[in-house]
């Protein structure tokens, strides 16, 4: 079975499967969804508390290769 179109008819057609750039074609539902209620709440307080400790180099005990 052969379809057969005309120009103009062919890119009308292919127009109107291609999505446009604004909607995405990519969607979350669930606990990835934007507005979720299980989703984890970002932290937005970091401070100096809540930094993690960082040995200075002299301290680092490095283990030799074999």
């Amino acid at each position: 079975m052969y379809l057969l179109f005309e120009p103009v008819a062919f890119l009308e057609k292919l127009a109107a499967l291609t999505p446009r750039p604004e909607i995405n074609l990519v969607l979350y539902h669930g606990a990835l969804a934007p507005h979720a209620r299980r989703r984890a709440a970002p932290l937005l307080d970091v401070g100096p508390a809540h930094a993690p400790s960082v040995r200075p180099p002299d301290q680092l005990q490095l283990t030799p290769r074999r």
